[in-house]
């Protein structure tokens, strides 16, 4: 299951996470950065988290759309369906 993704605008006070890193926040609290592959547990976020900014992984999200509309294609396709979107 795809978690929302955020990108690091302002980097961790202790260096954790730097501006550009990619990370997913998971539902137990967790912190997964995609860049570095470190997970951060949730005991583990508070100290490590200080100072962090971040927004919303836009691109992350346009990838995911394009990937969905051709796999909406491909099973219309599949079914006989019309391949315009709508139908």
């Amino acid at each position: 299951m795809n978690y929302n993704r955020y990108v690091v605008t302002k980097g961790s006070s202790n260096g954790t996470l730097s501006s550009g890193d990619h990370i997913i926040i998971q539902p137990d609290g967790s912190i997964l950065c995609t860049n570095t592959r470190i997970c951060l547990t949730p005991e583990e976020v508070l100290e490590d988290l200080v100072g962090v900014e971040y927004t919303f992984d836009n691109e992350w999200l346009i990838k995911l759309t394009k990937e969905t509309e051709g796999l909406l294609l491909d099973l219309r396709k599949l079914a006989g369906v019309g391949a315009e979107v709508g139908n």
